[in-house]
């Protein structure tokens, strides 16, 4: 594994902008919250924040704040399956904002607001947890880890098909000398090209790609630039970036991870960069090339400034 710094000054590559934006001092602030992008839209939803039922959304296009106030509706709504506002996962995928977390699994429509529940087609499923890492592979989502309501930590991967709404438990094969541990709370997860990513360790510099094949994922070992949690991870076709996060103090290191290579590479961009800060989220508009990084928390609290930065 090879880490490399590199001076995005001498390459002349764009660096962070602070957006300024119509409607900003209307978004509240959030931490541990989820992140979707459909259609130019970015939707922020939960997290550590006052607005409890307070969907904010950013128009990418007219850089441009709005916040809609959801409400239940008919039945299902929030009844028995209301997403947790902490340390769920979410994803866009046919015109809705997919959401998992203690409660199971529910929607939101874009258009209308309007949530339900979603209940498989098939009486197996995942346990209930909280702070569990997701990604999205064409038409299945994939979910690893977590806490239940005992604390304890999980170490399971199932895989959801989405079109036919069946969970599926993944077996999981390492390597040889490669170990799952869940007790090392991984942070994040992204699935690129046929690959699972899990990032974040607390302990060791490690960073587990799996390839899943006829329902078996075998695990290898890969290093990281460092050990944290509550980083943020994107990926943009062969790489991968990730920002911040916190072991003993919070970071603003910014890196970007070639999959081909299996080189990381720091980058120090021209100007500014966002503050040291961790619980933030990290999306890549693959129409502009382009990635936002929103909140989070820090030394100074919970935060709601949004940066934009180029991925070429």
């Amino acid at each position: 594994m090879m880490f490399n710094t590199c001076d995005m000054r001498k390459l002349n590559l764009p660096g962070w902008n602070l957006e300024q934006c119509n409607g900003n001092l209307l978004t509240r602030k959030r931490a541990y919250h989820t992140a979707v992008l459909w259609e130019g839209v970015l939707y922020l939803w939960g997290g550590q924040t006052e607005a409890v039922k307070e969907l904010a959304m950013y128009d990418c296009k007219r850089k441009e704040w709005r916040n809609v106030e959801v409400e239940p509706t008919e039945r299902g709504m929030f009844v028995n399956k209301m997403p947790s506002l902490n340390y769920h996962v979410a994803m866009g995928y046919e015109g809705h904002m997919w959401l998992h977390g203690p409660k199971g699994l529910c929607r939101m429509s874009f258009t209308t607001f309007a949530f339900e529940d979603i209940d498989p087609a098939t009486p197996t499923e995942p346990t209930e947890r909280h702070a569990h890492s997701a990604a999205l592979s064409h038409h299945h989502w994939y979910i690893f880890g977590g806490l239940n309501d005992e604390k304890w930590h999980l170490d399971d991967l199932w895989r959801f098909n989405i079109p036919q709404r069946i969970w599926e438990p993944i077996d999981q094969k390492p390597v040889p000398g490669v170990r799952v541990d869940a007790s090392l709370m991984h942070t994040a997860m992204e699935a690129v090209r046929g690959n699972l990513f899990l990032l974040g360790y607390k302990r060791g510099l490690n960073m587990m790609k799996g390839e899943v094949s006829n329902g078996v994922v075998r695990w290898e070992m890969e290093e990281m630039p460092y050990a944290r949690t509550g980083l943020a991870v994107a990926s943009s076709d062969k790489r991968l970036f990730m920002f911040g996060g916190y072991e003993a103090t919070g970071h603003d290191s910014w890196y970007r991870y070639s999959i081909d290579g299996k080189v990381w590479v720091r980058l120090q961009p021209n100007g500014f960069s966002p503050s040291q800060r961790s619980g933030h989220t990290l999306i890549h508009n693959p129409d502009t090339s382009l990635l936002y990084l929103f909140g989070g928390f820090n030394a100074s609290g919970t935060l709601n400034d949004l940066y934009v930065i180029s991925s070429k």
